[in-house]
């Protein structure tokens, strides 16, 4: 069964506009998967492919949210396709843990309003801010990045080519559905 086809049966009887998001992603050519993803994450985008965890998603933060996820994902793929590989792979491996930080922070910080300027469109209502990361607010920057240094740690000591960040890949994308 197709992404689209789980994906409407689990929203089915919902008053978003999911048959929207789904004709922009096929529209798209956006390759989208509903997965089961490690370490409790609900999306993940690379320069390949989506990953959704629809069930826990939809389970744990409801049915907005999975829209919002979502579309969030698919900014972080909008600009992922735009880079080589070795760009990719800089961009997560940084030497400097600050301009890691900085990096994961902005590209959040444009996923989040992406994510919100998507739900606007295709729903003709606001998905509210508060059920983002608020990472334009100082305190959640501040907790955001006291989450990041373990990220880090654990990026800096494992991935070094390209096949190193292939294998660390498979270890959150444990099943695809």
């Amino acid at each position: 069964m197709s992404f689209k086809e789980q994906l409407l049966k689990e929203v089915e009887g919902s008053e978003l506009n999911f048959e929207c998001l789904t004709k922009f992603i096929e529209d798209e050519n956006i390759p989208v998967f509903n997965a089961a993803l490690a370490q409790g994450i609900n999306g993940l985008a690379t320069k390949e492919a989506i990953y959704i965890d629809v069930l826990r998603t939809i389970r744990n933060l409801g049915i907005d949210k999975l829209f919002f996820v979502i579309a969030h994902e698919i900014g972080h793929y909008k600009r992922n396709i735009n880079l080589t590989q070795e760009e990719v792979l800089d961009n997560i491996v940084k030497n400097d843990y600050r301009a890691y930080v900085n990096y994961v922070m902005n590209e959040e910080i444009f996923a989040d309003r992406y994510g919100r300027m998507v739900f606007r469109l295709l729903n003709g209502k606001n998905f509210p801010a508060d059920r983002t990361q608020q990472l334009e607010k100082e305190s959640y920057r501040h907790v955001y990045s006291k989450r990041l240094e373990g990220t880090y740690t654990y990026i800096k000591d494992r991935i070094k080519t390209q096949d190193d960040y292939q294998h660390e890949l498979k270890n959150f994308v444990t099943h695809v559905r």
